[in-house]
Order: C-alpha cells, then structure tokens, then sequence
C-alpha cells in the first residue's frame, strides 16, 4: 500500500507503484518504461490502494471493514500486511509499506503516528535477522525518541548476549551521542554489570569524557554502603599489562592541577594498593614523581607500613637522593619517626630513619650554612640516651671528617665528657690516630680542670706511655708523692699510701737539713699499703723526707 500525491512520489523517486496482486509484491516501476499490464493481482492492490476512499464519508470502520483515511477508525482487531517474499519472483521490492508527506518546516510532525494508551509500545519492530526498528535521515536524527517523564526517551532491551542499544557510525562522529541540559548525557545502569562500557582495539580510550567548563571530564559516583579496605569505588581502571587509570595533563603547572587529581575530605584523595607492586606509582621527566603539599602539621607525604617493610621507600640511579625533603621553613627537611613503645633488649632496635647503603654512606648529611653551634650536617636530639649512635661490625661505629676543622666535636655544659669513648672487650675506649706530623690525642683546658685526664677504677694503671714522654710544665704526683718527717731520736718512720704494693720503689729527697746526724743515710721497706723510711742511728734532729711512689 501507499498513499501520498503525485507530486509527491515523483519528487521521492518518480514512477508509479505497480502491485502483483497474485504475490502480493508491490514493485516500483522505472518512469520511462510504459505501463506493465494489470492482471487480476493488479485488480486486487488496486482494490488495496482504494482502502476507504469510498468510505470518506461514511461510518467510521469498525473490525472487519475498510479504514477510512482521515478519520478515527475504531478496528478492535490486529491489522496486518503480510508478504510471503520468497514466493515472489524476481526482485522484491521493499519497503513493503511507504508512507510519504511534506511536513512544514519547522512544524516537526511525524508522518507516521502510533498512540499505545495502555502498557505496551506505541511502536513495535520485529525482525529475524536485522535490526527491529531502522530509522535515517539526511540532517536530523535516524531515530528520536522523546518523554516529558522520568522514563528514557529512547530504550532498548536485549534478553541474551547482546546491546540493548547500539550505535554504529562508519564516518568519524559518534556512534552514541547524548546531549542533556542538567542530567547525564548517557546514563546506563546495570544491576550486576557495568552502567556503561567502552570497548576499543586500538591505541584510543574505551571510553572518553570531554568537558570544556570547569568539572571532570568523567565522573564516577559511588553512594554505596561502607565496606572494609578501598570499596565501593568511584572510578575504577583494570589493565592486564598496563596502567589501570591513567591521567595525564599538557596544560599549566601549578597547585590542583594533575594528570590525576583526587580530594577528600577525611580520608585520602588518592589512595593505590597493589599486591605484589607499588600501590602508587609516579613517574616524571623534569619533576617530582610524587609530590605532596599541606598547609597544616601534618606531612605533605606519608607512608604507612603495617607488616615489616618501609612506609616510605624512594629508589635512584643517578647521584641524586632516593627520597628528598625539603623545607623552607624552621622544620626538619625529612622526619622519620618510631612510635613503637616496646624497649629493645639491647641497641637500638627501633630507627626513626635508618639509612644503608652496599658501598657507601647509610644516612648522608650536609649543611652548607653558618658556623653556629647546633646548626650541623646530622643533627640527633635524645633526652636518656645518645642522641647520634653507630654501630660496626668491622669498622668505626662514627666516623668523621673535616678539611679545615675536627672531625668529630662534641660539646657539653655539664660534668660529663664532650666526647666519650666506651669499649667493653681489650681495645681502647678513644683512640686517636695521626699519620702525619700533629698529634694522636690533644687535650686543651682554659679552666682549672686537667686537658687530659686519665682514671682506672680498676687494677690496672690509668695511663700508660709507650716511647719517650715530654712533659712542659709542672708535674703532679697526686697520691704518690708527698712529705713525711722522722722525729729526734727515731731511726724509722711509716707512711700509709693505698698505692704502695711491695714491688713499689719510693724514691727519697731530703728536704731539711740533717745537723749534725748527716750525712744520713736512709732505706725503703714497702709492704701492701704502706711503706718505711729506716736510718742506721737514732736521729739527733728532726728530719724531713719528700717520696715519690713509682710502680715498676
């Protein structure tokens, strides 16, 4: 069947429309070709044609009889046009119906028009083997479908493998495009799969977001219930062999402006976990991989390791630091701190920063500033116990070095050392070694107090001296030198010196004169804690003896 004008035909194609009555086939014939005679099939399309245009101004059509054209007709029953194509002969000619009109322009009516009152489609398209319902057009939209409710305007459903709707585009625009003034664009939702997916096999995104204002080019919004560890997600990217999520900005530089950009208000705005890799990975040409900013006291970086490795690990091939801090301000340029309240057995089990390194410095130092006092390359501050501390197995526990001043300084203003030495096997608490003309160990004291001080509470001597000594200035005996005087008449005399053993020599001076008892001349027994000064006769006057207790 077809209806429209003359005019109307010519203009979509020209030609009449021949129908083979005895097939049902209804066929378009070429304008410059005569007329194909009719036949009895010819009759019938021609009684088909005719639907109702004797009925213009009869009776509206009820079940059974013609439609009127023009007119409401209230058939109750389903009206069909059924061809059996494969029973014709020859070329088939489709569409088997076709509807033609001049709309005015701008007046946007439809040539065809189906009101479905009840539940079902006001339109419904069936085929085998193509599409169901097939729309195109020149300049406008193939199909257009549009609600004034909450219900889409266009929908497709798919019960097996398939789209529910799909969009081919053989040309270089979109496949689906969709345009909303304040809802989604495409809104696709999925109770156990994907809302939307994007499929490529190419180097181009499965699915891409533009936007030319000021919010995300994609979005993704999860107001699910609150689950254990980094779920539910708002975006989510999986890559066999690849980058999961990937963002990338050739735009300014400056704060909030990322490749990858993540906000949150109590928890973290980018947060990465990994099995068996990083859970966050930055990679830059000219810049910091990662980077962190704050503007309060807590870190602009953090790390957090709950089993055995480190919380924050940086890693280099070249001569610049694995993991840099800097800070402009009065704090530490890198801050590394251990909560852990269990004491260790014994050494320092728990590290704030540790540093190690196969063939050179573990933890590396260096202040370029001012000579002051507590302005230092390496810097420890500790209230019970040492405040810098180093250990080795074969080499020095500290170690330092300077070009122009001393390599390891310590300073106090108490009692205790500025510098102090312990060893607990056989070797030598401090030890200074020079191999060139200076000396091994200076002491130097402005005060009252010894440059060197050397104590043994032990058995053995508090200081030995290998090689000739020099001494330059007076020299104190404190404890083993002394005076004693031996009274008239006597001829022996004892002094008691904790020091004395009896392989000790006493050396004697006379510091008075003997009378006429001289010369006199003295002896030396020691015993354990004391030795006596003997002479042969009874002196007749006092005598005054100085010792000087020496330990072969």
């Amino acid at each position: 069947m077809r209806w429209g004008n003359a005019a109307e035909r010519e203009r979509r194609g020209g030609g009449d429309a021949v129908t083979d009555g005895a097939a049902g086939r209804r066929r378009r014939r070429d304008p410059g070709q005569p007329a194909a005679s009719a036949g009895p099939g010819a009759a019938a399309a021609a009684s088909a044609l005719a639907l109702g245009l004797s009925q213009q101004q009869g009776a509206l059509a009820a079940t059974g009889q013609n439609l009127v054209l023009g007119q409401d007709n209230t058939a109750g029953a389903t009206t069909g046009l059924d061809v059996d194509t494969t029973a014709v002969t020859g070329e088939a000619t489709f569409p088997l119906l076709d509807v033609g009109a001049n709309s005015p322009s701008g007046s946007n009516q439809p040539v065809v028009k189906a009101i479905n009152s009840g539940s079902g489609p006001g339109v419904y398209g069936y085929a085998v083997n193509y599409v169901g319902v097939f729309g195109t057009s020149s300049n406008g939209g193939g199909v257009l479908g549009s609600v004034s409710t909450g219900y889409p305007g266009v929908q497709g459903s798919n019960s097996d493998g398939g789209a529910g709707v799909q969009g081919v585009n053989t040309g270089t625009g979109h496949a689906v495009a969709g345009a909303a003034n304040s809802g989604s664009g495409i809104y696709g939702t999925s109770t156990s799969h994907h809302g939307v997916r994007g499929s490529v096999n190419n180097a181009a995104a499965g699915v891409e977001g533009d936007n030319a204002g000021s919010g995300p080019g994609v979005f993704g919004n999860n107001t699910g219930p609150a689950a254990t560890g980094p779920n539910p997600i708002g975006v989510k990217g999986i890559s066999a062999n690849g980058v999961g999520v990937y963002g990338e900005n050739d735009g300014q530089v400056g704060q909030n402006v990322a490749g990858v950009f993540g906000t949150s208000a109590h928890n973290a705005g980018v947060q990465g976990v990994s099995t068996d890799n990083a859970g966050v990975y930055g990679y830059s040409v000219n810049n910091s991989a990662v980077f962190g900013i704050v503007s309060n006291g807590a870190p602009a970086v953090w790390g957090n390791n709950s089993g055995t490795g480190d919380g924050v690990f940086g890693t280099t091939k070249s001569g610049a630091a694995g993991v840099e801090g800097d800070n402009s301000g009065s704090g530490p340029g890198v801050l590394g701190k251990n909560t852990d309240s269990t004491a260790p057995a014994s050494g320092p089990a728990q590290y704030g920063v540790a540093g190690i390194s196969a063939t050179g410095v573990g933890v590396y130092g260096e202040n370029d500033g001012p000579t002051v006092d507590g302005v230092s390359a390496i810097y420890g501050v500790s209230t019970n116990n040492a405040a810098v501390y180093g250990t080795s197995t074969t080499s020095a526990g500290v170690w330092g070095t300077s070009a122009d001043a001393v390599g390891v300084y310590g300073t106090v203003s108490n009692a205790a050392a500025g510098v102090e030495g312990d060893n607990a096997g056989s070797g030598c608490g401090v030890e200074g070694v020079n191999t060139g003309g200076g000396d091994g160990v200076c002491g130097t004291a402005s005060g009252a107090g010894a440059g060197v001080r050397a104590t043994n509470t032990g058995s053995g001597p508090a200081l030995v001296v290998q090689g000739p000594a020099v001494f330059n200035g007076t020299i104190s005996y404190a404890g083993l030198a002394g005076t004693v005087t031996m009274e008239r008449f006597q001829s022996a005399v004892t002094v008691t010196n904790a020091s004395v053993t009896p392989r000790s020599i006493v050396l004697l001076t006379l510091q008075t004169s003997p009378g006429i008892d001289g010369p006199v001349v003295p002896w030396v027994t020691a015993g354990s804690g004391s030795f006596a000064i003997h002479t042969l006769l009874p002196l007749t006057t006092p005598v005054t003896w100085g010792y000087l207790i020496v330990q072969p």
